[in-house]
């Protein structure tokens, strides 16, 4: 499954038409929260879920699914809790462990 079917719920409906895909809005700021949510965690020591919503001035809601996409990728992890949330760190910066 490619990156493009991951983010667009009607992938099946267009099959990767550049018009169709560009049209829909909601592309676009998954990838654009994604890479403020990876910038958020990279420039911190551990951060939690609804501090990065706090930082966005969004809803955890809105977030919660790039910051999943992100661990799922490997890119970044949970390491620890503060006030009842996981710490999520940059899996590329292991001096942080």
């Amino acid at each position: 499954m490619s990156q493009d079917e991951l983010f667009d719920v009607c992938w099946n409906r267009h099959r990767g038409n550049p018009q169709s895909i560009e049209a829909n809005p909601a592309m676009r700021n998954k990838r654009r929260d994604r890479a403020r949510v990876y910038e958020i965690i990279r420039c911190s020591k551990g951060v939690t879920s609804k501090e990065i919503a706090n930082q966005m001035g969004r809803q955890l809601n809105c977030i919660s699914g790039r910051i999943s996409e992100l661990k799922r990728d490997g890119i970044v992890k949970v390491n620890g809790s503060r006030d009842g949330c996981g710490v999520i760190v940059d899996d590329n910066l292991r001096s942080l462990d």
